[in-house]
């Protein structure tokens, strides 16, 4: 199926969409960035062969999983309902704990543990890619960070960026800070305090 042909109603009416793919061709990645960058649903893709590296262009992509297309359904099913709980959990929905008092008022990335904290103390799993593209944002010395337009590297930026966003979307109805300036580039808009530990 292309990305085009995918119903409207799939993607608003879903919270987990499963994907099946005989090989990562440019439809199979067109369909995955199109739903990656939409707040829900997650994604999960279930291969013909089970390949290492088309799971690791469909996690870079914005797949929220990688399984084999003959995988038991029972553990489908559990990691889908994983995803689902996971996301409610972290939005501060009934069953989620509550946040300490003592919450920080600015975003704290931890780079050991590669997580993010907002304000109102949501936390939110990073990739190292992740953490790498926060650090960039941040600390460019112009506070900006800018390619060339139509280059091969500012695709993969506005990629990374939009990944960003869905997958912080995913865990919390906050805005991630992550400001477009037209004509420049990309800053990290509000106060960050850098922590490197395991806690």
């Amino acid at each position: 199926m292309s990305a085009d042909a995918l119903p409207d109603a799939a993607l608003h009416q879903s919270d987990v969409l499963l994907v099946t793919a005989r090989v990562m061709d440019s439809n199979v990645s067109s369909l995955i960035l199109r739903i990656s960058a939409l707040p829900s649903p997650y994604l999960i893709v279930l291969s013909e062969t089970d390949d290492v590296v088309d799971r690791i262009v469909a996690l870079e992509l914005g797949a929220d999983d990688f399984l084999g297309r003959d995988s038991d359904p029972r553990e489908i099913l559990a990691r889908a309902k994983s995803l689902v709980r996971r996301g409610a959990q972290r939005r501060g929905e009934p069953g989620s704990p509550p946040l300490p008092d003592d919450a920080p008022r600015s975003w704290v990335l931890n780079d050991v543990s590669r997580l993010l904290r907002s304000p109102a103390g949501t936390v939110c799993e990073l990739s190292k890619g992740d953490v790498e593209l926060i650090d960039a944002l941040v600390e460019e010395p112009t506070e900006v960070l800018s390619v060339e337009k139509h280059s091969a590297e500012a695709n993969n930026l506005r990629v990374s960026i939009s990944r960003l966003r869905r997958k912080f979307r995913k865990v919390s109805s906050e805005h991630l800070p992550i400001r477009n300036i037209w004509g420049m580039g990309y800053a990290f808009d509000a106060p960050l305090k850098r922590v490197s530990s395991r806690a």
